[in-house]
């Protein structure tokens, strides 16, 4: 039996899935700029409208600042994902780590929403500095009302419950298919390799 042909075939089929899945990954950031922009612009009316006085104390010079700076931060959306969601080790196809993966149809990646609640911290960032959000601090009561919280010395992350999109629960829903997938070829290859080093031992033995 030629185990080395084995090998190899299961290994293209591998790298098949792995490619698909970096597809997969560029599929979900695309998704993940819209849904962001869209979530950046429902949050700040959300605030405005609940710090309906504080925004008119601003007066219309710091009002204006204030709107250009969430503009800008909506428009660098896709940099903006990628920078937070680029990195290898978030994505199994680039570590492979050892977790077992289950999908569930209204939930991400626990280290993607890890990332994405801390991406959204960056509009939290802004609120807090024209007075119109405040952030709780990571250590402190469980039972203040704001939805941001402090994370380290300068980051700020969303704390509340968090819905993402249907597209984006279905893209990560496929994604954790092809980690099942992946998964399913490395047992078999490592069952061939167990297999090829025992009858290499065997022949050895045999011919001492």
């Amino acid at each position: 039996m030629n185990y080395d042909a084995m090998i190899a075939e299961k290994k293209e089929e591998k790298q098949k899935v792995l490619d698909q899945m970096e597809i997969q990954k560029e599929i979900f950031l695309d998704e993940l700029s819209k849904f962001t922009i869209e979530w950046f612009e429902k949050e700040t009316l959300s605030t405005i409208k609940s710090n309906s006085e504080k925004v008119i104390e601003l007066g219309e010079d710091q009002a204006r600042e204030l709107k250009s700076k969430i503009e800008e931060l909506k428009k660098g959306t896709p940099e903006l994902v990628k920078q937070y969601l680029e990195e290898g080790h978030l994505w199994w196809h680039s570590n492979e780590d050892k977790f077992s993966y289950y999908s569930g149809s209204r939930r991400l990646l626990e280290a993607h929403d890890k990332k994405i609640r801390l991406m959204l911290g960056e509009l939290g960032i802004i609120l807090i500095e024209y007075g119109l959000a405040k952030a709780k601090s990571e250590f402190g009561s469980n039972f203040s009302t704001s939805s941001w919280t402090q994370s380290g010395s300068s980051k700020v992350k969303f704390s509340y419950g968090m819905d993402y999109s249907d597209k984006l629960y279905s893209i990560n829903n496929q994604y954790i298919e092809l980690i099942r997938k992946a998964q399913e070829i490395n047992d078999q290859i490592k069952k061939v390799e167990e297999k090829k080093n025992r009858e290499n031992v065997e022949g050895w033995w045999k011919s001492l």
